[in-house]
């Protein structure tokens, strides 16, 4: 066979395999699209902002990401089978798992809270008579505040009285004198600044303990985590990118999910680190988990330690 005719069959060989490759590819089921969900913590609207701005390129990643009125609307979703994952933080991701027969993974720790979360006080609380009281929401993160307060021993020796109150009452409660302090956190952390008012403890005094995650079932990621990884990534960049641009469609999405005004964005956003972290070299979670599972387990939230590590490594006990 002469060269000309052995170089003929070799392109016709090689362009053979590229129309079965391609023809292959075309006919491949295309994956499922994976759901996730979360509230409307500022920490999860990179991921809503790049749902409004960009709707093409989330569906091309093959994620469909919805924002819900509450956590419990998320966990029941989840339990349910209808979601594969959702933005929770590090104590309601392992308080869902103890309940459930199906494991989490840490996909990514989406932020970590360095002064969004906070202990005000009014500014005439060490004349107050004991016990102080401190309202705060019923969630663990809320008793954790308190319990770490506590221990920087910020209160000066003396004795508190906690009550539970959602966020929707802080500010009147604050205002009214009804309370001596509460434990909140933006916006209404930087509305009650703005009044006679003295923070005396925040979560830049615990850094990395007060976390979000993205997390995803390990079912889900064993079989599609390959497929998950990479696309995820792109879509947490492409994200954050949009989002720390904070331009004025960026601003007026984020307000109406929110809340927050530009001025109370912007100070809200000084108190946070959008993180981004995979794996235990970005962000160490075990340290984190290892605080904040303990406090879980004296307080009665969980009643055994929960396995929880990202979604790549093996388990952080």
């Amino acid at each position: 066979m002469s060269r000309a005719a052995k170089s003929i069959n070799s392109c016709l060989r090689s362009g053979f395999i590229w129309v079965v490759s391609a023809f292959l590819l075309a006919c491949s089921p295309p994956h499922e699209p994976v759901n996730l969900a979360g509230n409307n913590w500022l920490g999860y609207q990179p991921f809503y902002v790049a749902k409004e701005l960009n709707p093409q390129t989330v569906n091309e990643l093959e994620f469909s990401i919805h924002s819900l009125p509450s956590t419990s609307n998320l966990l029941r979703l989840m339990s349910e089978g209808q979601l594969d994952g959702g933005f929770l933080t590090l104590d309601e991701a392992l308080i869902y798992q103890q309940g459930t027969n199906e494991q989490l993974c840490v996909a990514v720790v989406t932020d970590v809270s360095r002064g969004g979360d906070g202990l005000i006080m009014r500014p005439d609380w060490r004349e107050q008579p004991e016990p102080l009281r401190i309202a705060h929401e019923a969630t663990a993160v809320g008793g954790y505040m308190l319990k770490r307060a506590k221990q920087f021993e910020v209160f000066e020796g003396k004795a508190i009285q906690p009550s539970v109150a959602t966020l929707n009452m802080h500010a009147s409660l604050f205002e009214s004198g009804a309370v001596d302090g509460v434990i909140t956190f933006h916006p209404v952390l930087g509305r009650l600044e703005r009044m006679p008012s003295e923070v005396i403890f925040d979560s830049s005094m615990i850094a990395a303990e007060i976390v979000d995650l993205l997390v995803i079932k390990k079912s889900v990621w064993d079989r599609h985590g390959g497929h998950i990884r990479p696309k995820l990534m792109q879509l947490w960049q492409t994200s954050v990118s949009e989002f720390k641009a904070l331009t004025p469609e960026v601003t007026r999405i984020v307000s109406v999910n929110t809340g927050l005004s530009r001025r109370e964005l912007v100070l809200a956003l000084a108190d946070l680190e959008l993180v981004g972290a995979t794996d235990s070299e970005a962000f160490n979670l075990s340290e984190t988990l290892k605080s904040v599972q303990q406090f879980l387990l004296e307080t009665g939230h969980l009643t055994k330690r929960q396995s929880l590590d990202y979604c790549d490594n093996g388990w952080a006990n």
